[in-house]
């Protein structure tokens, strides 16, 4: 095993637990982070931050983990797409 890749067997009585380099590579853990962030939509914020037309909200989400910056807004015409 790689430490990137897991066997899921069918039968929760053969189960086991992760390698602790899993838990502790930095190599794994930059790996985890852009195969779960990279690659997918995250919650950063309610519309109700953002409730005033024209209004933005910077977020900072993980902060030391993701260095994008983000921001929530709400168009001019307050409209919804």
């Amino acid at each position: 095993m790689d430490g990137l890749s897991f066997e899921i067997d069918a039968d929760i009585r053969r189960a086991w637990t992760p390698p602790s380099r899993v838990y502790c590579d930095d190599g794994v853990y930059a790996a985890a982070r852009e195969r779960v962030f990279g690659r997918s939509w995250q919650f950063v914020g309610h519309a109700d931050e953002v409730r005033v037309p024209g209004q933005v909200q910077p977020i900072v989400m993980l902060d030391g983990c993701l260095d994008e910056p983000l921001v929530l807004v709400r168009d001019r015409k307050n409209a919804c797409p």
